[in-house]
């Protein structure tokens, strides 16, 4: 059974979670997304803030909870 549980942790994540690549960023398991420009997103999670700013910056959202950002990245700040 421990084993089913690790595995639907894996596949269905439930925590915050926030992965950097090039030039993209995928977060997941967030409450709200806030502000929305080609400059500037601002995500909103149980624990705090995430703003992001950039150049050229484009969200799709990829699931309920789950989205990726995809633009030249400057900073990426949490609060």
């Amino acid at each position: 059974m421990e084993m089913l549980n690790r595995m639907r942790d894996f596949l269905l994540p439930e925590e915050f979670e926030v992965h950097m690549y090039h030039n993209k960023i995928h977060i997941m398991n967030f409450t709200t997304i806030g502000e929305i420009s080609s400059e500037k997103i601002i995500v909103r999670y149980q624990e705090g803030t995430i703003i992001i700013k950039g150049e050229n910056l484009v969200m799709s959202k990829l699931l309920h909870e789950e989205v990726l950002i995809r633009g030249v990245l400057k900073t990426v700040e949490f609060r």
